[in-house]
């Protein structure tokens, strides 16, 4: 088909038939061409280009030229920016990121509008060094359009190597193992880190109402980074971030302290998602699972947060026994507040981990459960509460062990109806005790309450994307483009 030919005289359903066809094959048709048909074509051809845009350093002079006029076709917005390779030192990446986010936020605080999402998309060396050669820019950013990668490919660099699966010594493949993880994940987080004589200034954005930082990027960005742009995004209603563990205690325990530290989440933010991926057999090399190291701080500063929020899902930061049960906190603040100086007036849904709810010692997933019933009874707009855990099959010689699963589930049907539900790969049954707490969240004479069991196959659930029928609050809890891969 020629883009420059026009058909005025074709019926506007089959023009539209035509222009989804196009659409629907994108992967092999470069559809900016056919905008130059017809206004009403140039019109569908934009909506769709515009809608979900990625771009890097050098797109952004056409950005702000292209997006004269069409800031209203805008709804996702991708900012990518590729690691150096030595991320010991500051790199010439580091300067990219603060100039990139500076000229980014430059052209959007001009913008009109709302409820545009801005994603951050940090691709580590190895990802792209297949591609171009060692020349960096001194932006560090290939001119190219990147190769699209797939993100499984990836995934497996964190799986046990196969000579250990047939007798070999950890030690022989430890080294190669964490430098090949290393190059994929970056070597420290990406950070603002200007010169003596550099603005770091970033200008107010009206127009975006959610941050976005998925899985499917390895690499992490600072917290003080990640803070200054929160503050710059002074109409954010939702901040989703799920980032990897690198796999040394150290280095996570720097970042969970910068987290908690810089956290400063703008009053007109309602949603919270944090989710942090530890369940691999690289991760468990060194360390069990988080439970170990909590991050308690994370859990104290949204207990001071829950008076503006109204949907918080953290996921595998710190145990849920931390948020209703401070006294079990790893910090001093934590450590002298009681649950009950928190405000959670708008709270709508709360999703949180505990390795609790796969506990086998008796009477601990019950006095927990009873717990945080009394404290769901200060959560007058409470609709769902999900705690939950999952740890996936550990095939780690000399002892691999199977899956293992909880989730337990509160959801407030309607204004005098209630029910909650136990999910669990174990053989386990809610108290009467418990199932009394929990009616009693809604505080009404004669309201209606059910109680369901399930129990789950473990040969069935071999990694978190098995968990998604199960659990209600699972697009708080990860991104639904997330759970595709997960």
């Amino acid at each position: 088909m020629d883009a420059s030919m026009s058909y005025p005289n074709l019926p506007l359903d089959i023009q539209l038939n035509i222009l989804d066809h196009l659409i629907a094959d994108t992967d092999r048709i470069r559809l900016s061409k056919f905008a130059a048909v017809s206004k009403f074509w140039q019109y569908v051809v934009e909506r769709k280009l515009f809608q979900s845009l990625t771009v890097n350093m050098f797109d952004l002079n056409d950005l702000a030229a292209y997006s004269k006029g069409r800031t209203h076709l805008f709804k996702h917005i991708v900012l990518e920016l590729n690691l150096d390779r030595y991320q010991w030192i500051p790199t010439p990446s580091e300067g990219c990121f603060l100039k990139t986010a500076q000229t980014l936020f430059k052209i959007l605080s001009t913008w009109d509008g709302h409820d545009i999402t801005l994603e951050l998309a940090i691709l580590s060396y190895e990802e792209v060094y297949y591609k171009y050669s060692e020349e960096h820019s001194f932006y560090a950013i290939p001119r190219k359009p990147r190769a699209q990668s797939i993100f499984a490919q990836y995934k497996q660099y964190f799986e046990l190597p196969r000579e250990m699966l047939f007798g070999g010594l950890l030690a022989d493949s430890e080294v190669a193992w964490h430098c090949k993880v290393s190059l994929l994940l970056g070597r420290r987080t990406l950070a603002f880190r200007p010169s003596l004589l550099e603005d770091t200034q970033i200008q107010v954005v009206n127009c975006i109402s959610k941050l976005l930082i998925r899985r499917r990027y390895f690499p992490n960005i600072a917290p003080s980074s990640l803070a200054m742009i929160m503050d710059a995004l002074q109409c954010l209603e939702s901040v989703h971030i799920e980032r990897w563990f690198y796999g040394d205690p150290i280095s996570d325990a720097i970042y969970d302290m910068g987290f908690s530290t810089f956290l400063r989440v703008p009053r007109s933010c309602k949603n919270i998602s944090f989710y942090e991926e530890d369940d691999t057999a690289y991760h468990r090399r060194v360390m069990k699972r988080r439970e170990l190291v909590p991050n308690a701080g994370l859990a104290y500063s949204l207990g001071k947060e829950a008076h503006h929020l109204e949907n918080i899902a953290v996921s595998f930061s710190f145990d849920a026994v931390s948020f209703f049960t401070p006294r079990y906190g790893h910090d001093f603040e934590s450590l002298v507040t009681p649950c009950n100086a928190y405000d959670f007036k708008e709270l709508k849904t709360l999703a949180l981990t505990s390795p609790t709810m796969v506990s086998e010692e008796y009477g601990a997933i019950d006095d927990f459960l009873c717990a945080v019933a009394k404290v769901a009874k200060r959560m007058p707009q409470l609709e769902t509460l999900e705690l939950w855990y999952f740890s996936s099959p550990n095939f780690m010689p000399p002892h691999p062990t199977p899956s293992c699963a909880g989730i337990f589930t509160y959801q407030r049907l309607e204004r005098y109806s209630s029910c909650i539900s136990w999910k669990s790969t174990r053989s386990f049954r809610i108290s009467e005790e418990t199932m009394e707490s929990w009616k009693g969240v809604v505080d009404v004479e004669g309201a209606e309450f059910s109680v369901e069991h399930l129990d789950l196959d473990p040969d069935k659930l071999t990694s978190i994307g098995q968990l998604y029928p199960y659990l209600e609050l699972r697009d708080r809890i990860l991104h639904v483009i997330t759970w595709t891969e997960a």
